[in-house]
């Protein structure tokens, strides 16, 4: 499922880079930035519709990637977290903070109508839902403390209320690692849980929601299933199912998932900005799906990177997927000017978060970067930021701008035109309708909307002139045993990787989430679901394509060590998973390899966290040991360790201190575990009134009783004079 190099063929078909390139409006309030998130997407009459917050309109498509805009004075288009159905002929909206809704059957025209002006429930980021069998529900909640809520609506009383709102659910930071707030979870409060959406997929409903905030990267969704629309709804174990904490543009969450007109799933979602102010922010598609266990996954894996909107039914991810790298990450470059806040290198980084800009926004102003080599350029993204802005609301002026290529700096090629450009769209891509062969490549400004010419990224897509990295070996994972919802993964350095792509998941072939990382070999990650176990997979990508790496797990949360033990004594060996619903087997290698362990003297607790080997000996001491942890369809196995016994010089032998009883409680029979010391000794079984039930001697270093006859109870188990033990039958 994950994304693939190698089959892609270019056709027809259109193709997109994230963020999307829409006309995204600059906000009616100071500072100056833009905006559009919390999208919703509808397919109605063999178009579809986008709706976001704060756009000052929506937009529609036949084909997803060319978007159509429509004003209107019908709609409240200023609040937040705007929400649509189709229920009959009619599409039906509805939004944050208020009490009415509109409904359309002509939405391309901009014509709507009240529907129902008293909605009685005014709340934050809605969201409609019509069942199979003509149900419609409505699902609601933004909050730091209060949980996602949801009611039925009455299709015979204008879509009001019917019934009392059920809570579904509230954020649980403590057992989900995603949820906690911060870019890299790394702060504590609660999170915001908001931006509910409803599918109904093979009988199943999948109550989406987002977290931990909007303004942070680790912004994602994630998913809680159930067989009713109301609930009770299960977490799902690949949460968050979909997210992107890294690379150009983060952020994954607030969004809808829907089918296009071929069968194929998508989730759309808002992408974070979030440096002029927490609300910038862009909005993001991606391909979705259910798998053959009806698990609902988003793959984000290069999610910045261009991607085919497909004109068919797709059968594998990677038929989307042009194998076309990233060509200017950390390359020269120059520039007409710069402020020295904003360098030309901030336009190579990789991050939106940062831009270069020339000291004004004068035509002439440029920017160039040197590829290293002559490569071959198929795509060009220019993402166009805001510096020393002044404007408000709808703009009026596009950017209009001029991309060359050369070989030598000397002879210029024009390689896209847009200097007539009256379109507003800030995140241009271009497809090109051949591939050139090029080395340097310059954008030149004609005119910009206000402000300096600034660019956050000049990203070139194609083929490089690089040698091919080798893949990632071996992974050192290393769980934080005390807070399993962090992870720290470290890795080999591969010659001419651009980076790293790690690919995990709670199967091997369930790798939906993604992690990238650019200049560096290790990372931490803490978003992890805490009783959990997970794989893991290192792809190293360089200019040419992606390398895959060996998949890793991380069952096990504590590995077995050695021991040193005492000839009589027992011997303990511990290990332990992450899940509460692992399992254990130890296995034993006395030279002919591992095989399973049983519980037969002198070994106990075979299928639990905890070995127990009764007597340490001579015979016993060259003997391995390991443990294999099962969890699901996930199995690991421990370090191999083994006892040792003390030399004569430095054994300090306490072994007559020795004495131990199991199992404890006990059912049928006892074993009383003692040092060779108190081989000889008289043993006495006694209950709680003081009457010696059973009495003998300790003849071995483990004596077997019978107590199948003890009526239920509390007993003294007690050897010699001194040894005593209690236990329960």
């Amino acid at each position: 499922m994950a994304f693939g190099i190698g089959s892609f063929q270019h056709t027809s078909a259109q193709m997109y880079c994230n963020p999307l390139n829409i006309s995204y409006r600059f906000c009616l309030d100071q500072p100056s930035r833009r905006e559009a998130a919390d999208p919703t997407v509808l397919l109605y009459k063999d178009n579809y519709y986008l709706f976001a917050s704060k756009s000052g309109g929506y937009w529609y498509s036949a084909d997803l990637t060319t978007w159509n805009f429509v004003t209107t004075t019908d709609l409240p288009l200023e609040n937040y977290a705007p929400t649509a159905i189709t229920l009959g002929d009619w599409v039906y909206f509805f939004c944050s903070g208020s009490n009415t809704i509109y409904r359309s059957n002509n939405p391309k025209s901009g014509k709507w109508e009240v529907f129902n002006n008293s909605f009685p429930i005014s709340t934050t980021d809605p969201a409609l839902f019509v069942d199979s069998d003509g149900k419609v529900y409505f699902y609601y909640g933004c909050s730091n403390n209060s949980p996602i809520q949801a009611i039925e609506l009455d299709v015979n009383n204008k879509l009001n209320p019917k019934g009392t709102p059920v809570d579904c659910f509230s954020g649980n930071p403590a057992e989900h690692g995603w949820e906690r707030p911060g870019d890299y979870n790394t702060n504590t409060g609660n999170p915001w849980i908001e931006g509910s959406w409803m599918n109904k997929y093979n009988g199943h409903y999948y109550l989406q929601y987002a977290g931990p905030g909007t303004e942070y990267k680790s912004y994602g969704d994630g998913v809680y299933v159930s067989e009713n629309p109301l609930g009770p709804f299960t977490y799902a174990s690949n949460n968050p199912f979909s997210s992107k904490p890294e690379g150009f543009i983060a952020g994954a969450g607030h969004g809808s998932t829907f089918e296009d007109k071929y069968g194929n799933w998508w989730h759309i979602a808002t992408m974070s900005i979030s440096v002029k102010h927490m609300f910038e922010r862009r909005i993001g598609l991606f391909p979705a799906g259910f798998d053959k266990e009806d698990n609902l996954y988003t793959l984000t894996d290069f999610g910045d990177y261009p991607i085919t909107i497909p004109d068919h039914k797709y059968t594998d991810v990677s038929e989307l997927i042009p194998d076309w790298k990233l060509l200017s990450y950390h390359k020269t470059a120059e520039a007409s000017s710069s402020i020295n806040t904003n360098p030309v290198s901030s336009a190579f980084d990789e991050n939106v978060r940062t831009y270069w800009s020339a000291l004004s926004g004068n035509k002439g102003e440029w920017l160039s970067v040197d590829l290293g080599g002559k490569c071959t350029v198929n795509a060009i993204q220019v993402n166009f930021a805001e510096n020393n802005s002044t404007i408000l609301g709808k703009n009026i002026r596009s950017e209009q701008y001029l991309v060359e290529y050369s070989d030598d700096k000397q002879t210029w090629n024009v390689l896209i035109d847009k200097t007539a450009n009256q379109e507003d769209l800030t995140h241009q891509f271009t497809v090109l309708p051949a591939s050139v062969k090029a080395r340097y490549i310059r954008v030149t400004n004609y005119r910009v909307p206000g402000g300096t010419f600034a660019i956050s990224d000049l990203r070139i897509f194609g083929k490089g002139a690089i040698l091919n990295t080798s893949g990632v070996g071996s992974i050192k994972l290393q769980r934080t045993t005390n807070d399993p919802r962090t992870i720290k993964l470290t890795w080999g350095k591969q010659m001419y990787a651009t980076g790293y792509n790690i690919r995990f998941g709670s199967e091997p072939d369930k790798l939906y989430r993604s992690y990238e990382v650019y200049g560096d070999t290790s990372v931490t990650i803490r978003s992890l679901n805490k009783n959990q176990s997970y794989f893991f997979e290192v792809d190293a990508f360089d200019e040419n394509g992606i390398v895959k790496g060996n998949i890793h797990s991380s069952v096990i949360s504590i590995q077995p060590t050695v021991r040193t033990a005492n000839p009589g004594t027992i011997v303990r060996f511990r290990t332990d998973a992450f899940s509460p619903s692992a399992t254990f087997q130890w296995q034993v290698d006395s030279g002919n390899g591992f095989a399973d362990l049983s519980e037969m003297l002198p070994y106990a607790e075979t299928k639990t966290r905890e070995l127990i080997i009764h007597g340490a000996s001579t015979i016993l001491k060259n003997n391995k040991y390991r443990c294999v942890l099962s969890d699901g369809n996930i199995s690991d196995t421990t370090n191999v360790v083994f006892f040792n016994l003390p030399t004569t010089e430095n054994k300090q032998v306490e072994t007559d201190k020795y004495f131990d009883v199991f199992p404890n409680p006990a059912k049928s029979i006892i074993t009383i575990v003692t040092s060779m010391n108190q081989v000889g000794l008289e043993y006495y079984i006694i209950n709680t009134s003081g009457v010696y039930v059973l009495t003998g001697k300790i003849a071995t270093l483990s004596t077997v009783l019978d107590i199948n006859r003890l009526p239920k109870g509390v007993y003294v188990v007690q050897v010699g004079e001194l040894k005593k033990k209690t236990f329960k039958v």
